[in-house]
């Protein structure tokens, strides 16, 4: 029997349980994060999404033996806190839920016990949600965590919000539970410190929280370690060495852990129809199929946002692409500026202003947008970690259509090359 496993096995950009064959230590954070568990306050992890928090996490918590349930803020965004609450509790210890008067933020707990049948006559007890938590955990006899999860669901619910960090007071009580429960607070980049800033007693619970660093793409090494691992050690792919797969993927997926994984499937995929072989032919299969399957609505939300076809200097698209191309996670209005004239010499030699800083506002504001802004605004960064590979993946179209193998753009101020890209950015616009 073959030792070789299925491209399902390797690469799971959908998997909420760690894939511990293919788990990259994530360094600094990794080894921040095992020390914090061994201290008394709560923590923070944030992190664009799919970086890779959830196996994080967990990975952390499995080697610590540390307990943790789980509350989903997507639950509570819909039916209220104490429902998502309620939900974390594992199952059969709970065994109904009903709601209250009162709407949506009132659910309560029929408590059962925890086993034994019950008898028709018995009326069950009615227990809050949180305290049905603490109960539990008492009685298990584990310190656990309280992984709140999925923040950015109810950041802008600020009743739910209140009822969070309310928790946080209430559980310095030792007899709320203080001693054996500690919080985990899980999110998109900055939620938790803004909904801190806005609270009334911000200072009180601001003392009670510990901040991870932001878990961020992988690194270059971790990105080739990654993909080493599952293309030529669990899958076994013959690939074509004469072609760097490996730094196109980096590339197009800007080394986000989950597109990663998503990318690396596809094209895994690919290479196992055409007999565990990968080629150019099989790869550029590959990324079509994730273009078409992970791309698609971010693709048509920046095409919204281009330039019309006949607009003569198309700074709008030059702004898409020299964000695109850049490697900084967050930069500022003079960051892209600087990268325009680089890239577009002739467009921009001897204009002293380019309305860059006034297209960035624009593209970081709407239902549609594509920018979000970092702290005091100074900073940017992509709303979302799969903007920057839709535009990146116009760059295989042109290279595809310019014939050329592999076209480097970082730093090139070739004019037939920016002329390709220009073409290739207002094509298709309206």
């Amino acid at each position: 029997m073959s030792d070789r496993l299925r491209p399902s096995e390797v690469f799971t950009p959908r998997r909420t349980d760690v894939n511990t064959g293919m788990y990259i230590d994530r360094g600094d954070v990794q080894r921040v994060f095992f020390d914090a568990i061994s201290s008394t306050q709560h923590l923070i992890v944030f992190g664009d999404s799919g970086s890779g928090k959830t196996w994080l996490y967990k990975q952390a918590f499995s080697e610590k033996g540390a307990d943790f349930l789980v509350v989903d803020l997507a639950k509570a965004d819909l039916n209220g806190l104490d429902y998502a609450l309620a939900s974390a509790l594992p199952q059969p210890r709970w065994k109904t839920i009903k709601r209250t008067s009162g709407g949506n933020a009132n659910w309560k707990i029929l408590d059962f016990g925890f086993g034994g049948s019950i008898k028709q006559e018995e009326e069950p007890v009615e227990v809050d949600a949180f305290d049905a938590i603490i109960e539990y955990v008492k009685q298990s006899g584990r310190n656990t965590f309280l992984v709140f999860d999925n923040l950015e669901q109810v950041s802008r619910n600020q009743d739910i919000l209140k009822q969070i960090l309310s928790l946080v007071i209430q559980l310095d009580n030792a007899s709320s539970g203080g001693d054996v429960l500690r919080f985990l607070f899980v999110g998109v980049v900055s939620d938790m410190a803004e909904v801190v800033a806005a609270h009334d007693f911000a200072g009180t619970i601001g003392n009670r929280l510990y901040e991870l660093p932001e878990v961020q793409r992988l690194n270059p090494e971790e990105t080739a370690q990654l993909l080493e691992r599952g293309f030529c050690e669990k899958l076994k792919i013959d690939l074509d060495r004469d072609y760097d797969y490996f730094k196109d993927i980096a590339f197009l997926t800007d080394r986000n852990a989950q597109q990663l994984h998503s990318l690396s499937y596809e094209i895994a995929c690919e290479a196992r129809d055409a007999g565990y072989k990968l080629n150019k032919e099989v790869f550029d299969r590959g990324v079509q199929r994730w273009e078409s399957s992970s791309l698609k609505l971010y693709s048509a939300q920046v095409q919204r946002r281009m330039n019309k076809r006949d607009t003569r200097i198309q700074r709008r698209n030059q702004v898409l692409f020299a964000m695109a191309i850049s490697d900084k996670t967050e930069f500022t209005t003079s960051d892209v500026e600087a990268k325009v004239r680089e890239l577009f010499p002739g467009d921009a030699e001897g204009k002293q202003q380019l309305g860059i800083d006034q297209i960035v506002k624009q593209l970081a504001t709407g239902t549609d947008n594509i920018l979000a802004p970092v702290a005091d605004g100074t900073f940017y960064r992509f709303a979302h970690p799969k903007y920057r590979p839709a535009i990146r993946m116009r760059l295989e179209h042109l290279k595809k259509k310019s014939g050329k193998q592999r076209i480097d753009v970082q730093g090139r101020r070739v004019r037939e090359i920016v002329q390709l890209i220009t073409n290739s950015f207002s094509e298709n616009s309206e």
